[in-house]
Parts: C-alpha cells; sequence; structure tokens
C-alpha cells in the first residue's frame, strides 16, 4: 500500500502528507521520545513501520514526491473506537462499568487527540520548510494512564472503575485471544514511561494542542450520543 501510494502521488506530482505513529523506534525504555531517535525496531509491526518511513524519505530525497510525516501517540477522540484509550475506556465510562485497562497505568503516557492531529496534518501541508522528515504532532500535557482515566470518569459522572491486566496475565490470554497476541509486541509502552516530545512542531507551528480535559469532556459527549448498542 506505501508503495502504491507513493507511484500514484508522484504520477499525479501531488504532495504526500502520511499520518504515522511511533512504532518505528522500537522500545525507549523511558526515554523522551523525540524526532532524532533511531529506529529500533523489536517486530513486525515496528519493522514495517520503519520500512514505509524510510521509503517515504527515501523518495522525498530522490525528488519523486514531497513527503511530510506527522507521528501521533495513542490516540482518542470522538469516533475513536480501536485504540487502547477507545472504546473500551469510553463506553464503559459512560455506562459507569468498569474499564478494561492493560500493563502498568500509573507510567506517564502520552495521548493525541485526533481532532488535533488533523489539524498539524493540514499545518503540514501547507508549509514547505516542513517536507521532508517527521514531526510528532502536539498532544496535551502527559499524565499518567490512571490520572487519563479519572478525568474521563468524572467527566461521564460515574466513579472509576477499572480491571488492570498485566504482563503475564496479557500473555496467556493472547493464547485464546488473537488480538492479544498482537499486543504483545507493544507491551513496551505501557511497561515504562512513555512520553513524546513535541517541541519542534510547536516551536515552528504553534501550540495547536486542545487541552486535556476539553478534549476528553468532547470525547465523552460523542460516546454518550453514540450508544454502544447503536
Amino acid at each position: 500500500l506505501n508503495t502504491s501510494i507513493l507511484k500514484a502521488a508522484s504520477k499525479a506530482k501531488a504532495r504526500l502528507i502520511v499520518m504515522d505513529n511511533l512504532y518505528m523506534y522500537g522500545p525507549t525504555n523511558g526515554k523522551l521520545i523525540t524526532e532524532d531517535l533511531p529506529y529500533n525496531p523489536n517486530g513486525k509491526k515496528s519493522l514495517t513501520r520503519a520500512k514505509m518511513a524510510n521509503e517515504l524519505l527515501e523518495a522525498h530525497k530522490r525528488g519523486d514526491v514531497r513527503v511530510v510525516m506527522g507521528r501521533a501517540a495513542d490516540f482518542f477522540g470522538p469516533g475513536v473506537m480501536g485504540s487502547s484509550v477507545g472504546e473500551r475506556l469510553f463506553y464503559p465510562a459512560v455506562e459507569g462499568k468498569a474499564a478494561q485497562l492493560m500493563f502498568k497505568i500509573d507510567l506517564p503516557h502520552t495521548y493525541t487527540f485526533v481532532p488535533d492531529i488533523g489539524e498539524a496534518l493540514v499545518i503540514l501541508g501547507e508549509n514547505d520548510d516542513a517536507y521532508g522528515k517527521a514531526w510528532h504532532v502536539p498532544s496535551p500535557r502527559t499524565v499518567t494512564t490512571r490520572e487519563f482515566v479519572k478525568i474521563v470518569y468524572e467527566a461521564s459522572g460515574h466513579p472509576m472503575k477499572t480491571q488492570v491486566i498485566g504482563l503475564n496475565m496479557s500473555k496467556f490470554l493472547s493464547l485464546f485471544v488473537p488480538i492479544l497476541r498482537e499486543v504483545q509486541e507493544m507491551s513496551y509502552s505501557g511497561m515504562n514511561p512513555y512520553i513524546v516530545d513535541d517541541t519542534p512542531f510547536k516551536k515552528r507551528f504553534g501550540d495547536i494542542a486542545t487541552p486535556l480535559e476539553k478534549a476528553i469532556d468532547q470525547t465523552v459527549a460523542w460516546y454518550k450520543t453514540h450508544p454502544a448498542h447503536a
């Protein structure tokens, strides 16, 4: 898909603005995640992302197509389902039930608000000097996952209830739940501090990140008006 998109963009002489994630950095052992970190893939997902990023940047250097990448952390927001802080958190919260969380929830973890990602990609696409590299898009302030979940439940009007699945339990459950096998490769992001640095974007283009409480309020409001049974 990546190769085909590159070829099509080149043929159409179109600029290519890519929404990307942080997988290619691999385990960072709690180190601040900056844009100049070397790629350190540790499995098939991170290896694929590293190859994709290199392919994009090499195409830009050759002059085949103008490319810019906006990289985001684990994301949340209105309409976001398949995320570690998507439907498995927000639906239980608005229903007053227990949310299922994974790994160590008392460590700082950056989460990115989806509408901010969209705005950041537009900004990157409109500025010539942004091309030829990857930028970490702005995120709300980093808190622990527990604090993030607490704010979600407060916005939902319910006391916080959680069920936390540790690393060993997740490995056992992955024998019976296929999706959990995919989670194992990325477990490092929940077993260590996972803090994303977005300073270069903010210095160049300004801080467009929605404040955390406001972003969570908007997300809770969407989930309340889009109930799970619908």
